[in-house]
């Protein structure tokens, strides 16, 4: 079975205004008051361009970790801290990785491998819990794919 996300994750102020800026996807509830909001093609595709480059040689790819999300991150996290996060397994191979943006600079990342997202996460305040790791305890795992967070309620 395999995990493969791609989302930004923070308060649900800052992710309902980048939802309504940019008309598509949607902002679900994790736990402990953080929100995820799906990246997907339709969403990528509304975002301005960027004349910059975002310059990474890790071994993970990123699908839409650019200039155009790094910008959009970058400005959103003038309001709150945001992170995006991606996970791409199946069958326990596979990838994560993760970007955390606040104050309008980057103050994580990119970053990959084990260890990345919950870095991450806890820039964003998560915290380990009942012997879960903060991915488990914000409850990141509950749906594995993008669609499937999508299908879920609004909050």
């Amino acid at each position: 079975m395999g995990h493969c996300i791609q989302v930004i994750v923070g308060s649900k102020y800052v992710l309902d205004s980048l939802q309504q800026r940019l008309g598509s996807s949607k902002v679900v509830e994790l736990c402990h008051g953080l929100f995820l909001l799906p990246v997907t093609e339709e969403f990528y595709e509304a975002l301005p361009s960027a004349s910059d480059t975002l310059t990474w040689s890790g071994g993970f790819n990123f699908r839409f970790l650019d200039a155009k999300l790094v910008r959009l991150l970058i400005d959103a996290s003038q309001i709150d801290t945001v992170a995006y996060v991606e996970t791409e397994y199946f069958g326990g191979d596979g990838g994560e990785g993760a970007i955390v943006a606040r104050g309008g600079k980057i103050v994580f990342g990119p970053a990959e491998g084990e260890g990345s997202i919950n870095a991450a996460l806890q820039l964003l305040g998560a915290k380990k819990e009942g012997g879960r790791d903060e991915f488990d305890s914000i409850e990141l795992g509950r749906f594995r794919s993008n669609e499937d967070w999508i299908e879920q309620p609004r909050y």
